[in-house]
């Protein structure tokens, strides 16, 4: 299968397996984002912990966000997480991911619209970058950002980084 790039605001999953270990990942996300009404209680972030830059902004979000808003999950360390939902390493890897409360995967840009909208001083950047004309600029930007980036780690389709 080709190494394709997740669509933004696409929410189907892109890897239908389960093993039973992911049975028990996917039970243990449901359950521990649960508040008492049954409803997700915090936004979780996907991202790839091995690139600097993304650590980098990653950080300065964990150190700027408002308390019990996100978990961060860092997929070069926990992909299980991720892949419990459906979706393929590689496609977080090559793209941000964020899942709102409502259990809706954002990908690339509307990720990031979805985390700056948390945020008071991101607010109005959100705002912008999510009007039509500039969003579709900055989903362009992004994905060839993206994809260039995936390729400089070395990543490939079995993701693994050069030596």
């Amino acid at each position: 299968m080709h190494c394709g790039f997740a669509k933004d605001g696409d929410s189907k999953p892109k890897n239908n397996t389960a093993t039973s270990g992911i049975s028990l990942i996917k039970h243990y996300i449901g359950q521990h984002m649960m508040n008492k009404n049954g409803s997700r209680t915090k936004i979780q972030v996907f991202y790839d912990g091995a690139c600097g830059l993304c650590a980098k902004e990653i950080n300065h979000y964990k150190k700027i966000a408002p308390p019990d808003v996100f978990e961060w999950v860092d997929i070069m360390v926990t992909p299980e997480a991720f892949e419990a939902l459906g979706y393929k390493k590689e496609d977080g890897l090559r793209a941000l991911h964020a899942r709102d409360k409502n259990a809706t995967m954002h990908i690339g840009v509307d990720a990031f619209i979805l985390i700056w909208r948390q945020m008071k001083a991101w607010r109005v950047l959100a705002v912008i970058i999510a009007l039509p004309i500039i969003k579709h600029i900055a989903q362009f930007l992004y994905k060839r950002f993206a994809n260039w980036r995936f390729k400089k780690l070395g990543y490939s389709c079995a993701v693994n980084p050069k030596k």
